[in-house]
Protein backbone atom coordinates (compact mmCIF):
# COMPACT_ATOMS: atom_id res chain seq x y z
CA UNK A 1 0.00 0.00 0.00
CA UNK A 2 2.89 2.35 0.72
CA UNK A 3 4.16 1.92 -2.86
CA UNK A 4 0.72 2.80 -4.25
CA UNK A 5 0.52 5.94 -2.10
CA UNK A 6 4.00 6.95 -3.27
CA UNK A 7 2.99 6.52 -6.92
CA UNK A 8 -0.21 8.51 -6.36
CA UNK A 9 1.81 11.31 -4.74
CA UNK A 10 4.20 11.33 -7.70
CA UNK A 11 1.24 11.47 -10.12
CA UNK A 12 -0.26 14.38 -8.19
CA UNK A 13 3.02 16.28 -8.34
CA UNK A 14 3.39 16.09 -12.14
CA UNK A 15 2.99 19.26 -14.15
CA UNK A 16 0.46 17.98 -16.68
CA UNK A 17 0.80 21.15 -18.78
CA UNK A 18 4.15 19.74 -20.00
CA UNK A 19 2.49 16.49 -21.13
CA UNK A 20 4.86 14.02 -19.42
CA UNK A 21 3.17 11.13 -21.24
CA UNK A 22 5.97 8.59 -20.79
CA UNK A 23 6.24 9.30 -17.08
CA UNK A 24 2.45 9.00 -16.71
CA UNK A 25 2.42 5.63 -18.47
CA UNK A 26 5.34 4.39 -16.37
CA UNK A 27 3.79 5.45 -13.07
CA UNK A 28 0.39 4.02 -13.93
CA UNK A 29 1.89 0.71 -15.07
CA UNK A 30 3.89 0.60 -11.81
CA UNK A 31 0.57 0.47 -9.96
CA UNK A 32 0.14 -3.08 -11.22
CA UNK A 33 -3.23 -4.63 -11.91
CA UNK A 34 -6.20 -2.34 -11.33
CA UNK A 35 -9.65 -3.91 -10.96
CA UNK A 36 -12.33 -2.80 -13.35
CA UNK A 37 -15.90 -3.67 -14.20
CA UNK A 38 -16.59 -5.27 -17.56
CA UNK A 39 -19.97 -5.32 -19.27
CA UNK A 40 -20.84 -7.32 -22.37
CA UNK A 41 -22.64 -5.04 -24.79
CA UNK A 42 -25.16 -6.39 -27.24
CA UNK A 43 -26.93 -4.65 -30.13
CA UNK A 44 -29.54 -2.33 -28.67
CA UNK A 45 -27.84 -1.97 -25.25
CA UNK A 46 -28.43 1.56 -23.96
CA UNK A 47 -25.48 3.70 -22.86
CA UNK A 48 -26.35 7.03 -21.26
CA UNK A 49 -23.94 9.82 -22.15
CA UNK A 50 -24.32 13.31 -20.78
CA UNK A 51 -22.77 16.61 -21.62
CA UNK A 52 -23.61 20.21 -20.82
CA UNK A 53 -25.78 22.06 -23.29
CA UNK A 54 -26.49 25.76 -23.29
CA UNK A 55 -29.12 27.81 -25.09
CA UNK A 56 -26.72 28.83 -27.87
CA UNK A 57 -25.66 25.32 -28.82
CA UNK A 58 -27.93 22.32 -29.18
CA UNK A 59 -27.07 18.73 -30.03
CA UNK A 60 -27.59 18.46 -33.77
CA UNK A 61 -25.20 15.74 -34.92
CA UNK A 62 -23.93 12.41 -33.64
CA UNK A 63 -20.46 14.01 -33.45
CA UNK A 64 -21.82 16.37 -30.77
CA UNK A 65 -22.06 13.47 -28.29
CA UNK A 66 -19.33 11.25 -29.69
CA UNK A 67 -15.62 11.19 -28.91
CA UNK A 68 -12.81 13.00 -30.67
CA UNK A 69 -11.04 10.83 -33.32
CA UNK A 70 -7.61 9.74 -32.05
CA UNK A 71 -5.71 11.66 -34.75
CA UNK A 72 -7.35 14.90 -33.55
CA UNK A 73 -6.94 14.14 -29.86
CA UNK A 74 -3.79 15.99 -28.87
CA UNK A 75 -4.64 16.91 -25.28
CA UNK A 76 -5.49 15.17 -22.01
CA UNK A 77 -9.25 15.02 -21.48
CA UNK A 78 -11.42 13.39 -18.82
CA UNK A 79 -10.66 9.84 -19.89
CA UNK A 80 -8.58 10.33 -23.04
CA UNK A 81 -4.89 10.89 -23.53
CA UNK A 82 -3.13 12.27 -26.63
CA UNK A 83 -3.55 9.82 -29.50
CA UNK A 84 -6.02 7.59 -27.61
CA UNK A 85 -9.63 8.73 -27.37
CA UNK A 86 -12.04 7.18 -24.92
CA UNK A 87 -15.82 7.00 -25.12
CA UNK A 88 -17.43 6.82 -21.71
CA UNK A 89 -20.95 6.67 -20.47
CA UNK A 90 -23.23 4.91 -18.02
CA UNK A 91 -24.73 1.51 -18.75
CA UNK A 92 -28.49 1.71 -18.33
CA UNK A 93 -29.95 -1.28 -16.47
CA UNK A 94 -32.27 -3.51 -18.43
CA UNK A 95 -34.47 -3.96 -15.36
CA UNK A 96 -37.29 -1.40 -15.72
CA UNK A 97 -37.37 -0.55 -11.98
CA UNK A 98 -33.59 0.12 -11.83
CA UNK A 99 -33.77 2.22 -15.00
CA UNK A 100 -36.28 4.57 -13.34
CA UNK A 101 -33.86 5.15 -10.45
CA UNK A 102 -31.06 6.21 -12.82
CA UNK A 103 -33.31 8.42 -14.98
CA UNK A 104 -34.53 10.27 -11.88
CA UNK A 105 -30.95 11.33 -11.16
CA UNK A 106 -30.57 13.08 -14.53
CA UNK A 107 -31.64 16.69 -14.61
CA UNK A 108 -32.36 18.74 -17.71
CA UNK A 109 -30.92 21.93 -16.17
Amino acid sequence: MEKINEIIDRLKSLDLSTYPINELYTLISDLGKIPSILVDLHPGKVIMRARPINDEKEIQRIADVSYKPKQLNTTFRRASVPGRSMFYGCIVPENEHDREIINNNVSSK
